[in-house]
């Protein structure tokens, strides 16, 4: 498996979707002896991952590095997996209940027992165990107070005391393992303790 450091700086561009042109390539392919602040043999140098090397498309939305060290590339059309050779591909699989809930990945997490925490545009949320390579759909019901309060799921932390927290386009949750289901903070008017706003964005 390719360093952690080298699959970072691989990624920049994945995220950026984007090729150096002009004088930002110029800049990129300087040499050290040209930028007096760099030290011998440190000159910038990057790599262009793409759907030809097996990434399952080429708007990426979310990277995330987990425990193990595999690099997580969430986008518009599948969630990616890079051990820093080849990809492993996830999808929405209507036959198969256990997999994926939505094609469209925001966020990604990692919570303190190693499970992948996956946020979706319109999917809700996925836990992901890596032993059985299975996810776990939370999603929005309209008719259960305790389900996720939005199915677009922005952001996703879990604190220091292994609190998950679930950001969305309505509301923030906490995730309580009790009852596998979620309390809700949002917006109340007049009330300045309250969230300012209905909609949390990406970290």
């Amino acid at each position: 498996m390719k360093s952690a450091a080298k699959l970072l700086v691989l990624l920049v561009f994945i995220f950026c979707g984007q090729r150096l042109t002009g004088k930002a390539a110029e800049s990129a392919h300087t040499l050290p002896s040209a930028r007096p602040s760099h030290a011998p043999g440190s000159a910038v140098r990057f790599e262009h991952i793409t759907v030809q090397d097996g990434l399952s498309q080429n708007a990426a939305l979310a990277i995330f590095q987990d425990r193990r060290g595999f690099l997580w590339i969430g986008t518009q059309d599948g969630l990616n997996r890079y051990d820093g050779y080849s990809f492993t591909t996830f999808k929405q699989d209507a036959d198969n209940p256990a997999s994926i809930s939505h094609n469209s990945i925001l966020s990604i997490a990692e919570d303190r027992d190693g499970l992948l925490w996956i946020g979706t545009w319109g999917g809700g949320l996925n836990r992901f165990d890596p032993a059985t390579e299975k996810f776990t759909a939370y999603r929005h019901i309209p008719d259960d107070p305790s389900s996720l309060s939005n199915d677009t799921v922005t952001s996703i932390l879990e604190d220091s005391n292994g609190v998950l927290w679930v950001g969305t386009l309505d509301g923030l949750n906490r995730f309580n393992p009790q009852n596998n289901g979620f309390d809700h903070f949002g917006n109340v008017p007049d009330d300045l303790t309250s969230l300012s706003s209905e909609v949390v964005p990406n970290q």
